[in-house]
Protein backbone atom coordinates (compact mmCIF):
# COMPACT_ATOMS: atom_id res chain seq x y z
CA UNK A 1 0.00 0.00 0.00
CA UNK A 2 1.51 3.80 -1.03
CA UNK A 3 1.81 6.44 1.30
CA UNK A 4 -0.19 8.42 -0.20
CA UNK A 5 -3.39 5.63 -0.15
CA UNK A 6 -2.84 5.54 3.62
CA UNK A 7 -2.67 9.50 4.00
CA UNK A 8 -6.24 9.25 2.05
CA UNK A 9 -7.27 6.83 4.59
CA UNK A 10 -6.28 8.58 7.76
CA UNK A 11 -8.36 11.96 5.93
CA UNK A 12 -11.02 9.84 5.58
CA UNK A 13 -10.71 8.68 9.81
CA UNK A 14 -10.23 12.54 10.40
CA UNK A 15 -13.16 13.80 8.66
CA UNK A 16 -15.57 10.72 10.27
CA UNK A 17 -14.64 11.62 13.75
CA UNK A 18 -16.08 14.72 15.45
CA UNK A 19 -14.90 16.01 18.96
CA UNK A 20 -17.55 16.02 21.41
CA UNK A 21 -20.08 14.03 19.49
CA UNK A 22 -20.25 10.42 21.18
CA UNK A 23 -21.70 9.24 18.23
CA UNK A 24 -18.89 9.98 16.04
CA UNK A 25 -15.62 9.41 18.59
CA UNK A 26 -12.37 7.77 17.67
CA UNK A 27 -13.87 5.42 20.02
CA UNK A 28 -16.56 4.09 18.11
CA UNK A 29 -14.33 4.65 15.02
CA UNK A 30 -12.19 2.03 16.04
CA UNK A 31 -14.63 -0.53 17.06
CA UNK A 32 -16.51 -0.24 13.63
CA UNK A 33 -13.07 -0.95 11.28
CA UNK A 34 -12.46 -3.73 13.89
CA UNK A 35 -9.05 -2.45 15.74
CA UNK A 36 -8.50 -1.26 19.14
CA UNK A 37 -8.42 2.44 19.98
CA UNK A 38 -4.80 3.02 20.82
CA UNK A 39 -4.29 1.66 16.96
CA UNK A 40 -6.65 3.87 15.67
CA UNK A 41 -4.70 6.67 17.72
CA UNK A 42 -1.35 6.00 16.49
CA UNK A 43 -2.97 6.02 12.45
CA UNK A 44 -4.43 9.20 13.17
CA UNK A 45 -0.72 10.50 14.63
CA UNK A 46 1.20 9.26 11.59
CA UNK A 47 2.77 6.75 13.85
CA UNK A 48 3.00 3.96 11.06
CA UNK A 49 6.40 2.02 11.99
CA UNK A 50 4.51 -0.78 13.49
CA UNK A 51 1.50 -0.82 11.82
CA UNK A 52 1.01 -4.38 9.96
CA UNK A 53 -1.12 -4.84 6.45
CA UNK A 54 -3.56 -6.52 8.24
CA UNK A 55 -4.59 -3.41 9.94
CA UNK A 56 -3.91 -1.28 6.88
CA UNK A 57 -6.02 -3.48 4.77
CA UNK A 58 -9.22 -3.25 7.69
CA UNK A 59 -8.76 0.67 7.44
CA UNK A 60 -9.19 0.13 3.40
CA UNK A 61 -11.97 -1.90 3.30
CA UNK A 62 -13.97 0.16 5.96
CA UNK A 63 -13.09 3.19 3.67
CA UNK A 64 -14.40 1.55 0.31
CA UNK A 65 -17.53 -0.08 2.24
CA UNK A 66 -18.89 3.46 3.21
CA UNK A 67 -18.10 5.13 -0.19
CA UNK A 68 -15.38 7.37 0.98
CA UNK A 69 -12.76 5.70 -1.07
CA UNK A 70 -13.29 3.85 -4.41
CA UNK A 71 -11.04 0.90 -6.57
CA UNK A 72 -10.77 1.97 -10.42
CA UNK A 73 -13.30 -0.25 -10.61
CA UNK A 74 -15.75 1.11 -9.10
CA UNK A 75 -15.38 4.81 -9.73
CA UNK A 76 -17.82 3.79 -12.69
CA UNK A 77 -20.72 2.51 -10.00
CA UNK A 78 -22.24 5.13 -7.45
CA UNK A 79 -25.54 5.09 -5.90
CA UNK A 80 -28.37 5.79 -7.94
CA UNK A 81 -31.14 7.53 -5.87
CA UNK A 82 -33.50 7.93 -8.78
CA UNK A 83 -34.41 3.45 -8.37
CA UNK A 84 -38.29 3.70 -7.48
CA UNK A 85 -36.88 1.13 -4.37
CA UNK A 86 -33.88 3.89 -3.18
CA UNK A 87 -36.91 6.65 -3.28
CA UNK A 88 -39.66 3.96 -1.43
CA UNK A 89 -36.79 3.14 1.17
CA UNK A 90 -35.69 6.20 1.75
CA UNK A 91 -39.25 7.34 2.30
CA UNK A 92 -40.34 5.21 4.79
CA UNK A 93 -36.95 5.77 6.68
CA UNK A 94 -37.25 9.50 6.46
CA UNK A 95 -40.83 9.10 7.33
CA UNK A 96 -40.26 6.88 10.52
CA UNK A 97 -37.60 9.71 11.37
CA UNK A 98 -39.52 12.89 11.10
CA UNK A 99 -42.79 11.42 12.93
CA UNK A 100 -41.45 8.90 15.18
CA UNK A 101 -42.83 6.09 13.53
CA UNK A 102 -42.93 1.89 13.04
CA UNK A 103 -42.54 0.86 9.64
CA UNK A 104 -40.98 -1.73 8.01
CA UNK A 105 -39.73 -3.20 4.91
CA UNK A 106 -39.95 -6.11 3.05
CA UNK A 107 -38.00 -6.83 -0.18
CA UNK A 108 -35.96 -9.85 -1.98
CA UNK A 109 -32.73 -9.63 -2.14
CA UNK A 110 -30.55 -7.85 -4.50
CA UNK A 111 -33.26 -4.72 -4.37
CA UNK A 112 -30.31 -2.14 -2.67
CA UNK A 113 -32.15 -1.92 0.70
CA UNK A 114 -28.88 -2.00 3.22
CA UNK A 115 -27.13 0.22 0.07
CA UNK A 116 -30.02 3.00 0.80
CA UNK A 117 -29.95 2.50 4.38
CA UNK A 118 -25.82 2.84 4.41
CA UNK A 119 -26.38 5.81 1.89
CA UNK A 120 -29.11 7.76 4.03
CA UNK A 121 -26.93 7.32 7.22
CA UNK A 122 -23.69 8.46 5.71
CA UNK A 123 -26.00 12.05 4.74
CA UNK A 124 -27.68 12.29 8.00
CA UNK A 125 -26.05 15.19 9.77
CA UNK A 126 -27.83 15.22 12.52
CA UNK A 127 -26.11 11.27 13.48
CA UNK A 128 -29.86 10.24 15.12
CA UNK A 129 -29.81 7.54 12.20
CA UNK A 130 -28.67 4.18 13.63
CA UNK A 131 -28.16 1.69 11.59
CA UNK A 132 -28.40 -2.25 13.03
CA UNK A 133 -27.35 -5.44 10.76
CA UNK A 134 -28.79 -8.23 12.37
CA UNK A 135 -25.70 -11.33 11.71
CA UNK A 136 -26.26 -14.94 12.33
CA UNK A 137 -23.96 -15.30 15.13
CA UNK A 138 -25.99 -12.78 17.68
CA UNK A 139 -27.77 -14.00 20.78
CA UNK A 140 -29.87 -11.64 22.26
CA UNK A 141 -26.94 -9.99 24.59
CA UNK A 142 -24.69 -9.86 21.53
CA UNK A 143 -27.51 -8.38 19.60
CA UNK A 144 -28.15 -5.80 22.68
CA UNK A 145 -24.37 -5.09 23.42
CA UNK A 146 -24.13 -4.28 19.70
CA UNK A 147 -27.10 -1.87 19.75
CA UNK A 148 -25.64 -0.42 22.83
CA UNK A 149 -22.32 0.36 20.99
CA UNK A 150 -23.65 1.86 18.18
CA UNK A 151 -25.31 4.14 20.46
CA UNK A 152 -22.84 4.88 22.48
CA UNK A 153 -23.11 3.71 25.24
CA UNK A 154 -20.29 3.41 27.51
CA UNK A 155 -21.45 1.40 30.67
CA UNK A 156 -22.21 -1.88 29.20
CA UNK A 157 -24.35 -4.56 31.73
CA UNK A 158 -23.87 -7.97 31.59
CA UNK A 159 -27.21 -8.24 31.71
CA UNK A 160 -29.46 -8.35 28.66
CA UNK A 161 -32.56 -7.26 30.53
CA UNK A 162 -30.63 -4.12 32.21
CA UNK A 163 -29.14 -3.22 28.76
CA UNK A 164 -32.48 -2.99 26.77
CA UNK A 165 -33.49 -1.05 29.42
CA UNK A 166 -30.23 1.29 29.29
CA UNK A 167 -30.78 1.32 25.74
CA UNK A 168 -34.20 2.86 25.89
CA UNK A 169 -33.04 5.67 28.05
CA UNK A 170 -30.59 6.35 26.15
CA UNK A 171 -32.62 6.66 22.68
CA UNK A 172 -34.90 9.09 24.76
CA UNK A 173 -32.42 11.45 25.53
CA UNK A 174 -31.79 11.83 21.78
CA UNK A 175 -34.22 14.07 19.50
CA UNK A 176 -36.32 12.56 17.34
CA UNK A 177 -33.86 9.25 17.00
CA UNK A 178 -35.00 6.03 14.24
CA UNK A 179 -33.35 2.58 14.51
CA UNK A 180 -32.90 1.03 11.35
CA UNK A 181 -33.05 -3.37 12.42
CA UNK A 182 -31.56 -4.25 8.66
CA UNK A 183 -30.97 -7.70 7.11
CA UNK A 184 -33.73 -9.23 10.13
CA UNK A 185 -33.43 -12.42 7.89
CA UNK A 186 -30.16 -13.14 9.51
CA UNK A 187 -30.96 -12.99 13.11
CA UNK A 188 -31.70 -15.35 15.35
CA UNK A 189 -35.21 -15.72 16.41
CA UNK A 190 -34.43 -15.48 20.34
CA UNK A 191 -33.18 -11.40 19.17
CA UNK A 192 -36.85 -10.85 18.42
CA UNK A 193 -38.28 -10.37 22.43
CA UNK A 194 -35.61 -7.12 22.50
CA UNK A 195 -36.94 -5.70 19.24
CA UNK A 196 -40.41 -5.90 21.05
CA UNK A 197 -38.88 -4.37 24.18
CA UNK A 198 -36.88 -1.88 22.93
CA UNK A 199 -40.07 -0.44 20.68
CA UNK A 200 -42.52 -0.52 24.12
CA UNK A 201 -40.08 1.32 26.39
CA UNK A 202 -39.65 3.98 23.63
CA UNK A 203 -43.02 3.55 22.27
CA UNK A 204 -44.07 7.14 20.46
CA UNK A 205 -40.63 8.95 20.92
CA UNK A 206 -38.44 7.26 18.50
CA UNK A 207 -38.82 5.70 14.79
CA UNK A 208 -38.39 2.26 14.30
CA UNK A 209 -37.93 0.51 10.97
CA UNK A 210 -37.81 -3.00 10.26
CA UNK A 211 -35.93 -4.52 7.09
CA UNK A 212 -35.20 -7.62 5.79
CA UNK A 213 -36.17 -10.59 3.45
CA UNK A 214 -39.71 -12.07 3.41
CA UNK A 215 -40.20 -10.37 7.16
CA UNK A 216 -43.72 -10.26 7.17
CA UNK A 217 -43.91 -14.07 5.45
CA UNK A 218 -41.59 -14.86 8.74
CA UNK A 219 -43.22 -12.79 11.62
CA UNK A 220 -46.73 -13.51 10.43
CA UNK A 221 -45.91 -17.39 10.06
CA UNK A 222 -44.13 -17.59 13.48
CA UNK A 223 -46.83 -15.13 14.95
CA UNK A 224 -49.53 -17.84 13.63
CA UNK A 225 -47.51 -21.09 15.51
CA UNK A 226 -47.93 -19.01 18.91
CA UNK A 227 -44.57 -17.05 19.67
CA UNK A 228 -45.28 -14.75 22.07
CA UNK A 229 -42.54 -12.43 20.64
CA UNK A 230 -43.60 -12.68 17.28
CA UNK A 231 -47.39 -12.21 18.33
CA UNK A 232 -46.56 -8.97 19.82
CA UNK A 233 -44.10 -7.88 17.11
CA UNK A 234 -46.92 -8.15 14.56
CA UNK A 235 -49.37 -6.37 16.45
CA UNK A 236 -46.75 -3.09 16.53
CA UNK A 237 -46.26 -3.77 12.63
CA UNK A 238 -49.38 -5.00 11.24
CA UNK A 239 -49.45 -5.80 7.36
CA UNK A 240 -50.31 -2.11 6.64
CA UNK A 241 -47.00 -1.04 7.90
CA UNK A 242 -45.03 -2.48 5.11
CA UNK A 243 -43.91 -1.57 1.96
CA UNK A 244 -43.21 -4.68 -0.04
CA UNK A 245 -40.61 -3.91 -2.95
CA UNK A 246 -41.65 -5.85 -6.22
CA UNK A 247 -39.10 -8.30 -8.04
CA UNK A 248 -36.69 -7.07 -10.81
CA UNK A 249 -35.87 -3.88 -12.27
CA UNK A 250 -37.35 -1.71 -14.61
CA UNK A 251 -36.08 -1.58 -17.87
CA UNK A 252 -36.28 2.25 -18.28
CA UNK A 253 -34.14 2.39 -14.90
CA UNK A 254 -31.64 -0.36 -16.16
CA UNK A 255 -30.72 1.99 -19.19
CA UNK A 256 -30.78 4.91 -17.52
CA UNK A 257 -27.84 3.65 -14.72
CA UNK A 258 -26.07 1.68 -17.58
CA UNK A 259 -25.93 4.90 -19.91
CA UNK A 260 -24.40 7.02 -16.56
CA UNK A 261 -22.09 3.92 -16.19
CA UNK A 262 -21.04 4.61 -19.54
CA UNK A 263 -22.68 1.45 -21.25
CA UNK A 264 -24.53 3.41 -24.16
CA UNK A 265 -24.53 0.35 -26.87
CA UNK A 266 -28.67 -0.66 -26.92
CA UNK A 267 -28.18 -4.35 -27.93
CA UNK A 268 -25.71 -4.52 -24.49
CA UNK A 269 -28.99 -3.14 -23.35
CA UNK A 270 -31.26 -5.85 -23.65
CA UNK A 271 -29.00 -8.50 -23.15
CA UNK A 272 -28.57 -6.80 -19.79
CA UNK A 273 -32.82 -6.46 -19.28
CA UNK A 274 -32.96 -10.25 -20.60
CA UNK A 275 -30.14 -11.82 -17.70
CA UNK A 276 -29.97 -9.42 -14.94
CA UNK A 277 -32.53 -9.45 -12.61
CA UNK A 278 -31.47 -7.38 -9.31
CA UNK A 279 -29.60 -3.95 -8.81
CA UNK A 280 -26.47 -6.34 -6.81
CA UNK A 281 -26.36 -8.52 -9.90
CA UNK A 282 -25.92 -5.03 -12.26
CA UNK A 283 -23.47 -3.75 -9.97
CA UNK A 284 -21.12 -6.92 -10.04
CA UNK A 285 -21.64 -7.62 -13.86
CA UNK A 286 -21.48 -3.89 -14.95
CA UNK A 287 -17.97 -3.69 -13.16
CA UNK A 288 -17.02 -6.83 -14.42
CA UNK A 289 -17.46 -6.06 -18.25
CA UNK A 290 -16.24 -2.85 -17.69
CA UNK A 291 -12.56 -3.87 -16.28
CA UNK A 292 -12.54 -6.24 -19.12
CA UNK A 293 -13.62 -4.28 -21.79
CA UNK A 294 -11.26 -1.34 -20.84
CA UNK A 295 -8.23 -3.52 -20.21
CA UNK A 296 -8.64 -5.44 -23.91
CA UNK A 297 -10.07 -1.43 -25.14
CA UNK A 298 -13.25 -2.63 -26.75
CA UNK A 299 -16.92 -1.82 -26.61
CA UNK A 300 -19.53 -3.22 -24.32
CA UNK A 301 -21.59 -5.02 -27.15
CA UNK A 302 -24.36 -7.93 -26.84
CA UNK A 303 -21.40 -10.23 -28.41
CA UNK A 304 -19.21 -8.67 -26.07
CA UNK A 305 -21.36 -10.03 -23.07
CA UNK A 306 -22.56 -12.98 -24.31
CA UNK A 307 -18.79 -14.53 -24.68
CA UNK A 308 -17.64 -12.79 -21.44
CA UNK A 309 -20.25 -14.38 -19.33
CA UNK A 310 -20.33 -17.88 -21.26
CA UNK A 311 -19.27 -20.13 -18.46
CA UNK A 312 -15.70 -21.06 -20.10
CA UNK A 313 -14.71 -16.89 -20.72
CA UNK A 314 -16.19 -16.68 -16.87
CA UNK A 315 -13.08 -19.08 -16.07
CA UNK A 316 -10.62 -17.89 -17.63
CA UNK A 317 -11.41 -14.06 -16.71
CA UNK A 318 -11.49 -15.41 -13.53
CA UNK A 319 -15.01 -13.70 -12.60
CA UNK A 320 -16.31 -14.75 -9.35
CA UNK A 321 -20.01 -13.21 -9.97
CA UNK A 322 -21.90 -13.87 -12.58
CA UNK A 323 -25.37 -11.90 -14.29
Amino acid sequence: MTDELKKQIIEVFDKWVEPGNDNRSQKKLSKKIGISDATLSNLRKHKWENIGPGVWNKCLSWCRSTGALKTESEDVWRFFEFTPEAETIADVIKNAHRYQRRAAIDGPTGKGKSETIKHLVNQDKTNEMIHIIGRRSMNPKTFCINIAEQLGLTQISSNRYQLEEDIAEKILTMNKPVIIFDELENLSLTCYSSIKTIVDLTDGQCGIVMVGIDLWKMVHGHALKGKDAFRQIQRRFPVQSYEFLPEGIEEAIMSRILVECGIKNKFAHEWFVENVYDYDALKNTVKDALRVARKNNVEITREFLAHLFSPKARKNYRLKRAA
